[in-house]
Order: C-alpha cells, then structure tokens, then sequence
C-alpha cells in the first residue's frame, strides 16, 4: 500500500488503540553520534555516490527518493523507524547495525544498476 492508504487505516482505527510516537527517539537517533554507537549516522550518500558522516544525516533512502522543494528533510524509511523501535525494546545494537548495513548495501547496488542518485540539499 501506499502511505496515503496506511494513513487512512490508521484513522479508521478506535481511539482505544494505542499509537506509538518515535518522533523524539528518531531525532536523537539520527543528531547524536554516540547513541547507539552512532549506526544512524552513515546514512547520507552524495550526488557522487560518497557516504558523509554527518550527524543529521538524512534517511538512508534519501538517494533513492526524488522529493520535490520544500520536502521535509528529515524523513526516515519504515525500516529506519522500526529499527528505533526495536532497539528501544531491546534489540542489540550489533544486530541493528547488520539490518541497516544490508540495506545499504541495497541501496548502492540499486544506484549502480539504475543510475538513481539524487542529491539532497
């Protein structure tokens, strides 16, 4: 489905289900090195196809994803949520840190075959 349609579904939901807001987990993830050993952080791919250690480093998605002006910049993949929600409920960092390596590895394969790399400002 898409997020329209997930959005949707979540507002059908009764007021009695309970909802979880990572909001706050997500942004001391992805700002603050040493938090979980800082896996997060070697998210952001360049134009030219290099990975920057920036401490607010965007989704490791973003190369991937061609968002228009005026796009949030701080948006992360379901997977980078989950991940946040795992680790909060005990997940080990090793084990955090292999998930988010695959999809990396993913990701530059998927630049590689199709070309996609979009910058991000």
């Amino acid at each position: 489905g898409t997020w329209n349609t997930a959005r949707k579904m979540v507002n059908k939901l009764p007021p009695h289900v309970l909802r979880l807001d990572l909001s706050d987990e997500i942004r001391l993830n992805f700002t603050t090195p040493e938090m979980n050993e800082g896996i997060f952080i070697d998210n952001s791919v360049t134009a030219a196809g290099e990975t920057s250690q920036s401490p607010s480093a965007p989704s490791l998605l973003s190369p991937l994803r061609r968002q228009g002006k005026g796009a949030k910049q701080d948006n992360v993949s379901t997977l980078e949520a989950t991940i946040v929600a795992l680790l909060a409920l005990g997940l080990s960092v090793d084990k955090a840190s292999f998930i988010l390596n695959c999809a990396r590895r993913k990701v530059k394969r998927i630049q590689e075959y199709t070309g996609k790399i979009y910058a991000r400002d």
